[in-house]
């Protein structure tokens, strides 16, 4: 309903006011009236939806184009579902399940990465020349909400592809920095422009990693994370805006990880650095 009206004005603005500061947003970051951010989030909503269902039908309509010939194949393969057309259809049924998730997530996980780079664009950490800086009520906003919640959907979908290198894949696509076997488990929020993470690193599926702070009166920012080599993010734990994980180290369960924090693993790993970093948690 509002997305190709939006993403034409979000272009125009990206074509004019570059010049963001601390204290002043460009036009996309201005604050605007509250029944026109609704309209706009709720049309952007409405529109990740529909991808959703058509996605889906999609999807289904070609697994159900094939299902017959596939059960034909397993009536041949397996003696016991021979001459059984229920048993041959049960079994085909085994195998469209899955196909008919992963095929769902990845038009999902196309609109995603589409969608990001049309409406919002490339984010510019705070402190840098031209910083991204939006309004909570802001056409920005309402975008960067609306691409939240089309990550989750990814994540929804394609959960068991977590830890391989589609994940990583995908959060190259999004604009992060990723290393090389790295094992991430869930896309996350879409800050993905300033975060980066070196060799081997690891983020637990229930990790969390926002790199989107507030700055100014108010206005939604964003802020370098760093993940470094060999780190890794565990379970029910953030790595919150600005914050860098040094090489090696790992944030325990239960842990926020802030901007200039000391990280220790373990005491075993403290005797190991033959250093006393007192035990203590983030």
């Amino acid at each position: 309903l509002g997305l190709p009206a939006v993403s034409q004005k979000r272009l125009a603005f990206r074509r004019g006011d570059r010049g963001a500061s601390a204290e002043k947003p460009t036009d996309f970051g201005r604050k605007i009236p509250a029944a026109a951010y609704h309209a706009v989030l709720s049309s952007l909503l409405l529109a990740s939806l529909c991808v959703e269902v058509l996605a889906f039908a999609a999807v289904a309509a070609g697994l159900d184009a094939a299902r017959r010939p596939a059960g034909e194949v397993l009536g041949l393969w397996v003696p016991a579902a021979r001459g059984s057309a229920a048993a041959a259809a049960v079994g085909a049924s085994f195998f469209v399940g899955p196909l008919l998730r992963l095929g769902v997530g990845a038009l999902v996980a196309a609109h995603m990465v589409a969608q990001k780079w049309l409406l919002l664009g490339k984010l510019v950490p705070h402190g840098d020349e031209g910083a991204t800086l939006w309004d909570a009520r802001s056409l920005g906003a309402a975008c960067w909400l609306a691409q939240f919640r089309v990550n989750l959907n990814v994540d929804a979908w394609l959960q068991p592809l977590a830890y391989t290198e589609v994940y990583a894949m995908l959060w190259r696509r999004l604009g992060a920095t990723v290393g090389t076997c790295s094992r991430i488990g869930r896309v996350g929020p879409p800050d993905h422009d300033v975060i980066a993470t070196g060799d081997r690193c690891y983020v637990e599926m229930a990790g969390s990693v926002y790199a989107h702070d507030f700055a100014g009166s108010g206005l939604l920012a964003f802020r370098r994370c760093a993940i470094e080599d060999d780190a890794s993010v565990l379970s029910v734990c953030a790595v919150l805006p600005g914050a860098t994980v040094a090489r090696g180290a790992v944030v325990g369960p239960g842990s926020m990880c802030l901007r200039g924090c000391l990280l220790y693993t373990s005491d075993a790993a403290d005797e190991g650095l033959g250093v006393d970093l007192g035990g203590r948690r983030i």
